[in-house]
């Protein structure tokens, strides 16, 4: 005949309703056992049996203030079990169905099983001890863990925040600054900027910043669009704009002061393509 046999933990305050689901399903009380606990107070082992599978209820760490719900309703050979739990381990049993108020063993001392030598209790608060320190750290690490999964969330989010920032393109405040600086400007060079303005309010709905900036590192060719006239723009040619621009401030590329003012107050990528617009326009 087949056999097997297993230990599960079960919360005290779901035994009640394991055990009626057991007795439910046909299963046979065996036996309810306590030990003294390597925590606090009293561990409680139920054992319950069906076709060969013997099945233990581990309840851990049971203080003596806790009371724990009799299951002699549910199963009636219990009783004797939770009995002797109460008076050789001062387990704070609920009402019992044939209870003895402590005269089944009538012991001469409360709780006789649960005394120690002072080699036992030291043995027994050291590995209290050690399990105490052991929930600590890991306690401890759990919350480290939680912490670095923080920071780098944050971190995260804290990179995508530039593409972001340069999705949103020109404020409306900046668009109506450069309106009025475009009056100090000659004709051709405000058409120019004009034509940056009305591409910004066609883009306002619609923004590919992110994709447009992913191809380019990946050497894709990508159209920047200035009035009507499309730049081309290549891996090569961002490389070598980059490094002019960081060699070359905004300042030393142009002498019209009006421009210059109008162009810090644009994205870099942007004043790069009005730049680009106005050296074809010399050249």
């Amino acid at each position: 005949m087949h056999f097997s046999c297993d230990f599960k933990p079960l919360p005290l305050e779901e035994l009640r309703r394991e055990c009626a689901y057991l007795k439910a399903e046909a299963w046979r009380f065996v036996q309810m056992l306590a030990a003294v606990s390597d925590v606090e107070g009293n561990d409680l082992y139920y054992s319950f049996m069906k076709d060969g599978e013997l099945r233990n209820y581990v309840i851990s760490g049971v203080p003596k203030s806790q009371e724990v719900p009799s299951i002699s309703d549910l199963f009636l050979a219990s009783f004797v079990f939770e009995n002797e739990a109460r008076e050789l381990f001062g387990v704070n049993m609920g009402p019992i169905a044939i209870d003895f108020s402590g005269t089944l063993y009538a012991p001469a001392v409360d709780d006789p099983m649960t005394f120690m030598s002072p080699e036992q209790k030291e043995a027994i608060d050291k590995l209290r001890k050690a399990n105490a320190a052991k929930a600590a750290k890991e306690a401890a690490n759990a919350q480290q863990e939680k912490q670095c999964a923080q920071e780098s969330s944050q971190s995260a989010n804290e990179a995508v925040k530039p593409i972001s920032q340069a999705k949103k393109g020109l404020s409306e405040e900046q668009c109506e600054r450069i309106r009025q600086k475009m009056a100090e400007l000659p004709a051709a060079k405000a058409a120019k900027l004009q034509a940056v303005l009305d591409r910004e309010a066609s883009e306002a709905k619609v923004r590919d910043e992110e994709q447009n900036t992913a191809a380019k590192v990946e050497g894709d060719t990508t159209n920047a669009v200035v009035g009507d006239s499309p730049v081309v723009v290549s891996k090569d040619e961002v490389v070598v704009d980059v490094a002019r621009e960081e060699s070359e401030p905004v300042a030393d590329r142009l002498s019209d002061e009006s421009l210059d003012k109008l162009l810090s107050l644009m994205e870099e990528d942007r004043a790069k393509i009005v730049l680009d617009a106005l050296r074809n326009e010399r050249a």
